[in-house]
This record gives structure tokens, C-alpha cells and sequence, in this order.
């Protein structure tokens, strides 16, 4: 009879160990999982930089840099490269060129961290005036795609960005993630969207070394 119980025992103990182990064969680790997670993508020392995916924007490229970031929120300076004033005709042939001829217009920011319909997100403040509504929609490693809503102004329309550290974007201008981008484009099935030009790429991190771009930082505490 205690042999039938110890062969019973065994027999269970045996059952536990394989579900475990299909369990843990079928989850893939977060560090190999699509998770998107703000406050670990803002946990950075580098500057990181912001381009917009639509074919046609005014936006050529931008900087973040985040500082004494918490579990609830973070402060940014934020650049966008510009024309100076008169020189807005030039716009057009930036994009696909790369061309200067621009310079870093900064701003001050507070991002609160929030959700959104279950993704990450932070609403951000200039001053005590909401500014924007950014959703993290997906991220990889050093990469993320967010969606940016005004929330002030007349412009109120969804903006795609791809923002990538610094340390992501090799010398020629390619992004290590442009085929995690490439994916996100195609799944929403939107012609206005593509991967910024390399030259631009190249041309906005050159420019971010020389200007807004540092290597120190704080990092999340």
C-alpha cells in the first residue's frame, strides 16, 4: 500500500515538472518579446532622437533628453531642427537630401506618465499647458514607435514617430531597427508612412553631436 502512494507521488511530482517546463518553453522572455514599456525606454543616459514617418511632414528630426525620471514622471528637453526664418522654402528637399541649413529650436517639458487604451503613455506639459498626448504603440529594444497628439492648437491629427537612442543609428544613417519599423508600417497598411531617408538620418545625428546630444544623463531612481 505505501509503494502504490510513493509510485502516485512520483507520478504527479513528474506531471507538475512537464507542464512547468512546456510552460516556461512557450513564453518567450521579455527580453525576446514585442513589450512595450515606457518608463524602460526613457531609462537612458543617451540622447534620443525623433524622426516622423509620414512621407510629407515639417518635422525633419528631433532630440529628447530625459532627466531625474521617476515611475510616474520625467523631465525632457526637447529640440526640434528647423529653418531659422526665410528660409521655410527650403523645407521640401531636406527630407530626402539630408540638407543643413537648419538650426535646434529647444523646449522644456514635463511628461506625466499615463495609459492609453492599455498602452504606455504620457501626456506632457510646457509650463502648466497640457502640450501633447505621446502612446507608446510598440518598442524594441532601443527603438520605439509612438503616436503624438497636440493637445492645444488647431493641428490635432495622430503623428507617427520612430524614436531611436542615439547609440542605435549607425554612422551611414541606418537605423539597427529599420526592419522592426519596416514591419510596423506595413501592418497599418498606411501609403503616407516610410522610414526617413539615410542621408537625413546621418545628417540629424551629426548635427545632434554638435548640438543637443550629451553623454551624461540620469537615469531612473
Amino acid at each position: 500500500m505505501a509503494g502504490k502512494k510513493i509510485t502516485s507521488a512520483l507520478l504527479i511530482t513528474l506531471v507538475v515538472m512537464v507542464v512547468n517546463s512546456r510552460a516556461e518553453t512557450n513564453s518567450a522572455p521579455k527580453s525576446q518579446a514585442n513589450y512595450a514599456n515606457l518608463l524602460k525606454f526613457l531609462n537612458t543616459t543617451e540622447a534620443v532622437l525623433i524622426f516622423s514617418l509620414k512621407t510629407r511632414s515639417d518635422l525633419q528630426c528631433g532630440v529628447d533628453n530625459y532627466r531625474d525620471t521617476t515611475s510616474t514622471n520625467t523631465f525632457i528637453s526637447r529640440s526640434y531642427l528647423a529653418y531659422s526664418r526665410g528660409q521655410e522654402n527650403h523645407r521640401a528637399n531636406v527630407r530626402s537630401s539630408g540638407r543643413s541649413g537648419m538650426q535646434w529650436h529647444p523646449e522644456r517639458l514635463e511628461g506625466q506618465f499615463t495609459s492609453y487604451k492599455g498602452f504606455d503613455a504620457m501626456n506632457t506639459f510646457k509650463g502648466e499647458q497640457a502640450y501633447t498626448t505621446e502612446v507608446l504603440d510598440s518598442q524594441q529594444e532601443k527603438c520605439a514607435i509612438f503616436t503624438t497628439r497636440a493637445t492645444s492648437g488647431s493641428d490635432r491629427q495622430d503623428r507617427y514617430e520612430v524614436r531611436v537612442w542615439r547609440s542605435a543609428i549607425k554612422d551611414d544613417g541606418q537605423l539597427e531597427c529599420s526592419s522592426f519599423v519596416e514591419k510596423f508600417i506595413t501592418k497599418l497598411k498606411n501609403g503616407d508612412l516610410m522610414i526617413p531617408a539615410q542621408p537625413l538620418i546621418s545628417k540629424c545625428k551629426q548635427m545632434c553631436l554638435n548640438g543637443p546630444c550629451r553623454p551624461e544623463g540620469a537615469e531612473v531612481h
